[in-house]
């Protein structure tokens, strides 16, 4: 793996959710300016401590079998954006005004994608 992806996924594991906690408690205790290495350790601090209670939590859901009782949580997708099918089963318009839709896993026999019969060219290209 190279050593940058290393270093993002560090900065993920063990920064940004003890910055986050630490964000949360200075909204509700207010704090004279910490310097840079200080909000960094601190940081850190938090998110061994997060790992340390949650550690124990997330083995009793692996062990109790939790992902497999619980399927509810994978049995949606969501469609942005609904479109008006003509006879011929091509997209002709978007639907005004939709939000989208959510439709059942279950209801959902297979998801085709299609090319774009002409090349939509981006701002950059």
């Amino acid at each position: 793996m190279p050593q940058s992806l290393n270093a993002v996924i560090v900065i993920i594991v063990f920064i940004i959710p003890g910055f986050i906690t630490d964000r949360i408690i200075s909204l509700t205790i207010p704090r004279a300016k910490r310097e840079a290495t200080e909000i960094i350790l601190t940081a850190i601090t938090f998110s061994c401590i997060n790992y340390a209670i949650f550690f124990w939590l997330i083995l009793l859901m692996i062990f109790k079998g939790f992902p497999s009782q619980y399927k509810t949580w994978f049995i949606w997708v969501y469609i942005e954006e609904l479109w008006v099918i003509d006879e011929e089963g091509k997209f002709k318009k978007p639907v005004p005004a939709s939000g989208g839709c959510l439709i059942q896993r279950n209801e959902i026999n297979f998801i085709e994608f299609f090319k774009p019969e002409k090349e939509v060219k981006t701002q950059n290209g």
